[in-house]
């Protein structure tokens, strides 16, 4: 099973600087809108590696408040997907994390929507194989 972390960073890549500054100056809109972006394309093109980069980018850890990256790999567990944004966003202690694996589904996704609705928060669902997931 494929997993991506967010802290490993890929130095050296070539060819993704425009579209990295295309994405980060879209996230960072001034506009009180939600925004869903997708980057797609076929496996090993180089995705992950120009998530990686917009969601460290100086600008977007200036801009959001919180954030949560999930792999989401090809069997996709929407509780695990929240639970894990959940512990991103509140950047959990162990024993907050324990709280977490605790809750129910209504709960996590309460606090969930409570916090985004608070705080400007940028979410990476990363490997994602179907538009159903």
């Amino acid at each position: 099973m494929r997993q991506t972390y967010p802290h490993v960073i890929e130095h050296g890549f070539v060819g993704l600087g425009k579209d990295e500054e295309t994405l980060v100056e879209y996230l960072v809109k001034k506009e009180k809108l939600s925004r869903v972006v997708s980057i797609c394309g076929m496996g090993r093109s180089g995705n992950t590696t120009l998530a990686k980069c917009v969601y460290h980018h100086a600008k977007v850890r200036g801009y959001f408040d919180r954030f949560a990256w999930v792999c989401v790999t090809q069997h996709c567990q929407s509780r695990k997907v929240w639970k894990e944004v959940l512990i991103g966003f509140t950047s959990g202690t162990n024993e907050l994390t324990q709280d977490i694996l605790k809750m129910t589904n209504a709960k996590i996704v309460w606090k969930l929507c409570n916090i985004q609705l608070q705080r400007k928060c940028l979410v990476v669902l990363d490997d994602v194989w179907s538009c159903d997931a």
